[in-house]
């Protein structure tokens, strides 16, 4: 006697599609699973059974309703997540198939591909890969167009196209026909054999997908969650990243840089508030790393601003100290000379008080008369000489005033040389960050008209349409 062999199967599928049916098909059980055609109608929690069928103990579990397209919140993300985690958690074991169910004669939609993509968000990008097979429903209608048309499964799996021809791609064409309405015992054991032969062919060879490779997927499941707010997220940070931009502007027109640099240092702790609950937001997944780069753009652009506003500080203040220096050398130096001056002055006042008291001396031993004469034609030529003298200190005094005149001249020309050089490198460097600054905001214009063009919300569509946001 063989050992009986464990079989385990998780259904997902979109309500209608006969998912309930095709798990009563595959046990060979009636009514185990209960249809639902409500459109309401979003299965919680899975519901399971087992049967035997030849030397197998066949296992069904009904996943909830993960492919219907009828939630409204975002919460319904978290509870459809939280119903799969159950399914995988309700057979510790593992599965070896997830069986789609898909109804023949049906489109397949862009909602139901767009559900599918969610499921791996759930499960992981390769569960269908290595694990999927497609249930196609309704075979009763696909016997009469086989009847009638001579189709072949070989060739309705040809001519798809579109979502479905994608799914079919996924599960390489992996496909079983059931009948859910047959009562004919022999087709309802072959198509439960044609289904037991596709899991031979899957690539995980008899392995199961259990809760290890759930955990697995739970980066990606959080991805999936938080693309999903990133509309309301984008929102937010457009609106605080805005104001700070305006005090960006705004800060050019501050003439007084250390008010300009207190101004700019007060935006770092709303930017890293931005930045912190972006991070916070985004749980190491990704989904938010072209925000979070743009707003550390945004503060990369403020620290480079308080730097240069720093640089023009150090700047004026040498340039301060180096107009001091020069005043202070200047004055200095017409005070020595001055007081030379003032020192060859007394020099000469002292020499010309000698020269009289000599004069008077010889004066005394000449005649009167000629003394009168000498004495007139002395006195006239000390004036004459004093005259001459306080001429040469005049035009000394002005050749030192001069001289000094010049080299202050020279010196202030040289100030004046390195304030233009400083300013010709202050205006390139704030037309640097001018540019940089411009640069920030075009990309946050671009990031903005995107938004305001549907971009996001079409990506939200695309992640959440099926649930009706």
């Amino acid at each position: 006697m063989s050992s009986v062999k464990p079989l385990d199967f998780i259904l997902i599928g979109k309500t209608g599609n006969g998912k309930s049916a095709s798990g009563n098909s595959i046990l060979m059980k009636e009514k185990v699973f209960k249809s639902n055609y409500r459109s309401s109608s979003v299965t919680k929690k899975p519901q399971y059974e087992w049967s035997r069928f030849e030397n197998y103990k066949i296992q069904v579990v009904d996943a909830p309703g993960v492919i219907d397209t009828h939630s409204k919140k975002d919460e319904d993300i978290k509870l459809i997540t939280g119903a799969m985690e159950k399914a995988i958690i309700a057979n510790p074991d593992g599965y070896h198939a997830f069986l789609v169910v898909v109804k023949f004669g049906t489109r397949f939609t862009e909602d139901e591909q767009k559900a599918i993509q969610i499921l791996k968000g759930i499960l992981g990008e390769d569960f269908l890969r290595n694990y999927g097979i497609i249930i196609l429903s309704n075979g009763d209608d696909f016997k009469r167009e086989q009847d009638e048309n001579n189709l072949t499964l070989a060739n309705f799996c040809e001519e798809e196209e579109g979502p479905f021809k994608e799914l079919l791609n996924e599960c390489s064409n992996r496909i079983v026909v059931f009948d859910n309405v047959t009562k004919k015992s022999d087709e309802k054991n072959e198509q439960v054999k044609n289904l037991v032969k596709m899991v031979d062919c899957l690539p995980s060879r008899g392995t199961r997908y259990t809760n290890g490779l759930f955990e697995k997927a739970a980066l990606e499941r959080k991805r999936m969650y938080i693309t999903s707010k990133l509309p309301m997220i984008q929102k937010e940070t457009f609106e605080a990243q805005s104001l700070i931009l305006d005090e960006i502007k705004n800060s050019d027109f501050e003439r007084n840089e250390r008010k300009k640099v207190d101004l700019l240092s007060q935006l770092f702790p709303r930017i890293d508030v931005i930045i912190n609950d972006l991070t916070k937001k985004d749980q190491g997944t990704g989904a938010l790393k072209e925000l979070l780069d743009n707003v550390k753009k945004t503060r990369n652009d403020v620290t480079n601003k308080i730097k240069h506003a720093k640089q023009i500080i150090e700047e004026n203040e040498k340039m301060k100290a180096l107009e001091e220096k020069i005043k202070k050398e200047a004055e200095q130096a017409i005070l020595q000379k001055t007081q030379q001056l003032e020192k060859e002055r007394e020099a000469g006042r002292k020499q010309m008080e000698e020269e009289m008291k000599k004069l008077e001396l010889k004066l005394q031993l000449m005649a009167k008369e000629e003394a009168d004469k000498e004495r007139k034609k002395a006195e006239k030529g000390m004036k004459e000489q004093a005259k001459r003298i306080e001429e040469e200190n005049k035009r000394r005094e002005e050749e030192i005033r001069r001289h000094a005149k010049e080299e202050m001249d020279r010196q202030q020309a040289l100030i004046e040389k390195e304030k233009a050089e400083n300013k010709k490198r202050a205006k390139k460097e704030k037309e640097k960050l001018k540019r940089e600054l411009a640069e920030t905001e075009e990309r946050y214009r671009q990031i903005k008209e995107e938004a305001d063009k549907g971009f996001f919300t079409k990506l939200k569509d695309n992640v959440l349409g099926f649930f009706g946001f």
